[in-house]
């Protein structure tokens, strides 16, 4: 690893360091001197991708995101889900992987590199068990289903009934979407917390097809010619997800927010656009063929 990517990273993992004409001089004045966060930011995204393993420019990420990516990325398998009860410690660990696989000099700056990374990967190994505490007590309160869509969400080793082959909700294709994931109402990004307060459980597919972008025009018209048997489950979720919000998570035929949700194109002939969908229960889907 060379000075630059050293220096990266370091500043990434938010270890101080003394090497702020050096970063002028590689990156430029300009991207200094905005503010911190902002200038990481522009950096990483600009400049870092690579080395980072964030490789889609589309993915808006903050920061705390972006430092555990850069943390994973030099992490191997063993330190993640680490026995505490070892003789060695993480740290150790991921000095030696640092070393090996990433040429990493053996010097103080690859131990604090190393142990700043073990603190960052301990954190979230943390607050992920302390959050999948809470799935129960939600699933509980949300009756088995989904907080956005209210399909009965996979809990444990219950056998769900096998999904509708419904190809605006592909659960058919790939079961695990009906498997449930934590979501946070208010981001972590935007100051929410890992209270249960600010936790809901959703299914796989809503939870990925969550964002806190709007679909832009241009991401609406790479997909919106395609057959919907050609569009990739992921875009299919963003839109399912995003036009479920706009109805509240209600039935737009019933209004009802307690049966189950899918969507459907309100012109056939028309475009798979946000504004040519409309989101109708089940129930009254079952109603509309059956006439």
């Amino acid at each position: 690893m060379d000075t630059n990517e050293l220096y990266m990273l370091k500043q990434v993992l938010r270890i101080q360091d003394d090497q702020k004409e050096q970063f002028i001089k590689i990156f430029g004045k300009k991207i200094f001197d905005h503010q911190r966060q902002e200038s990481l930011n522009n950096f990483i995204h600009e400049v870092g991708l690579e080395i980072f393993g964030i490789t889609d420019l589309r993915q808006q990420l903050d920061f705390s995101e972006v430092q555990l990516k850069a943390a994973l990325h030099f992490c191997p398998k063993e330190a993640i889900n680490f026995d505490n009860s070892r003789a060695d410690q993480r740290r150790d660990v991921i000095y030696a992987y640092l070393i090996n696989n990433h040429k990493f000099p053996e010097n103080n700056d690859t131990v604090v590199i190393a142990s700043s990374i073990s603190k960052i990967v301990g954190n979230w190994e943390q607050d992920r068990e302390k959050t999948n505490l809470y799935l129960s007590p939600l699933l509980d309160k949300q009756e088995g289903k989904c907080a956005h869509c209210h399909a009965k969400i996979k809990r444990g080793n219950n056998n769900l009934t096998q999904p509708r082959k419904d190809i605006y909700k592909p659960y058919y294709k790939n079961r695990t979407l009906q498997n449930p994931e934590i979501d946070h109402v208010k981001a972590i990004s935007l100051d929410g917390t890992n209270a249960i307060e600010n936790l809901r459980v959703l299914c796989k597919m809503c939870n990925r097809g969550k964002s806190d972008k709007a679909i832009s025009v241009k991401h609406e018209l790479s997909i919106c010619s395609k057959e919907i048997e050609e569009v990739t489950v992921a875009n299919i979720s963003r839109l399912f997800y995003h036009r479920v919000a706009l109805s509240d998570s209600k039935c737009d035929v019933c209004e009802k927010s307690n049966q189950e949700l899918t969507i459907r194109k309100i012109h056939e002939d028309g475009l798979f656009i946000l504004s040519n969908l409309r989101v109708i229960c089940y129930k009254c889907e079952d109603k509309k063929t059956s006439r």
